[in-house]
This record gives structure tokens, C-alpha cells and sequence, in this order.
């Protein structure tokens, strides 16, 4: 969102309050990794170390809901969080990919998917999970051919 794969900056300050501003009101999902959610946090004067805390915080921007993803974060699970403006929160785990993180264009990947399966009928919620597992195959199947 606010960043190239490669780390390279895509977007300054002021476009990110535009962002929160003009466009995040009238957005169904908005999809952050951890590092990105803590940007948007900022922007409206909130820290957070917590994925759970960070989505909430996020829903505050205005989408109806916030997937602060977790690929990037430590640990032997890669957990995604979702937070919904009616008050759902649901965590998408699974076993981490050892160099899965290395994998570029996985959050657009991500995003994209979630949109094909809310496009064939499914709610956000089973959307998501979907598209966190089509996600986990993919990488599992490009770390295999690396």
C-alpha cells in the first residue's frame, strides 16, 4: 500500500492523510501489513503493538473493515487479523513458510483474491479466509520452484 516489495516509498505523508481523508470512508476493506496499519495509526495520533489493536485503531479511518495482515511479523504462526465496523474480530492463522516473506506481491495477491471470492457470493469474513489459504498455497508453491 505504502511501499514497493523492493522497500522503495510510494507514498508521502500527505498522501497517506488524503488517503484517510477522502478515500478510506467509502472503502469496504482495507488490507495494511503491520507496518503499513502502524503508519495509518500514527496518522490519527494512536500507537499500538497489538495486530487486534492496530485493526480496531484502523476501522477509526473509516473503512467498514480493516485485515492487518502479518506476514512480516515473528513467530511460527502467520497470523492475519479482521476487524469490522459491526464489531467482528477473527484471526486467520497458519504455520508460517520459512521465506514465504521473500515472495513479492503477496499482499495485492491477497487483496485481489478476497474480492473474487466476495464477487462469487461468499461474506468478507469467509472471503478472507479464503483467500489467506489460496494465498498460503501460492507461496508454498513459488517457494518450492525457488
Amino acid at each position: 500500500m505504502f511501499s514497493s516489495s523492493s522497500g522503495g516509498s510510494l507514498s508521502p505523508e500527505e498522501g497517506i492523510a488524503s488517503l484517510n481523508k477522502l478515500l478510506f470512508p467509502h472503502v469496504e476493506l482495507i488490507t495494511p501489513n503491520f507496518l503499513e496499519a502502524s503508519r495509518l495509526v500514527k496518522q490519527v495520533g494512536l500507537l499500538s503493538e497489538s495486530q487486534a489493536a492496530m485493526a480496531v485503531a484502523c476501522l477509526d479511518l473509516g473503512p467498514k473493515a480493516v485485515l492487518v495482515k502479518g506476514g512480516h511479523c515473528s513467530g511460527e504462526e502467520c497470523v492475519d487479523f479482521l476487524a469490522t465496523n459491526d464489531g467482528e474480530r477473527l484471526a486467520y492463522s497458519h504455520k508460517r513458510i520459512p521465506g514465504g516473506s521473500k515472495v513479492r506481491g503477496t499482499g495485492c495477491r491477497l487483496a485481489s483474491a478476497i474480492a473474487c471470492f466476495q464477487a462469487k457470493g461468499f461474506e468478507l469474513k469467509e472471503s478472507v479466509g479464503e483467500a489467506c489459504e489460496y494465498l498460503a498455497g501460492y507461496i508454498s508453491g513459488r517457494m518450492d520452484c525457488s
